[in-house]
C-alpha cells in the first residue's frame, strides 16, 4: 500500500525513509531508556563514582538508569573516566603521583577524581 502511495517519486521515498528512520530511532531510545541494567559500562560507572565521591551514596540500578543520557557516551569519550590513561595525564606533579601511590599501595590500579569527574 505504501509503495502504491509513494509511486515513482524519489523525493517521497526519501521523505518516507527519513520519517520512518526517525520514528525507529525514537522508539529505540524510549525502549532503551526503560532498561535498568545491573552491570556498569563507562557512563554508568562515571555516574556511580561521581555520586559516591560527592555524597558517599551508592546508587541502585534504577537511579543510575534514570541519570543516563542518550549522548552520555559521546560526552564520556571527551571528558569522562579514562580507562588506561597515561601517567602524565593522570598526575601533573610528583606530589600528586606520590599521593596516589600511597593510597593505592599494593593495588594494580590507580583512581583519580578531577573536578568531580572520575
Amino acid at each position: 500500500a505504501a509503495a502504491r502511495f509513494l509511486g515513482d517519486s524519489h523525493s517521497l521515498h526519501w521523505i518516507a525513509f527519513v520519517l520512518l528512520t526517525a520514528l525507529h530511532v525514537y522508539a529505540n531510545w524510549i525502549g532503551v531508556g526503560c532498561l535498568s541494567l545491573r552491570w556498569l559500562n563507562r557512563q554508568r560507572a562515571g555516574i556511580v563514582v561521581a555520586e559516591w565521591a560527592a555524597v558517599r551514596l551508592a546508587l541502585d540500578p534504577v537511579c543510575v538508569a534514570a541519570r543516563e543520557k542518550l549522548w552520555g557516551p559521546i560526552w564520556m569519550y571527551f571528558r569522562g573516566p579514562r580507562l588506561g590513561a597515561r601517567m602524565r595525564d593522570l598526575c601533573h606533579t610528583q606530589a600528586e603521583l606520590q599521593a596516589l601511590v600511597t593510597v593505592y599501595r599494593g593495588q594494580s590500579y590507580l583512581l583519580r577524581l578531577v573536578d568531580g569527574v572520575p
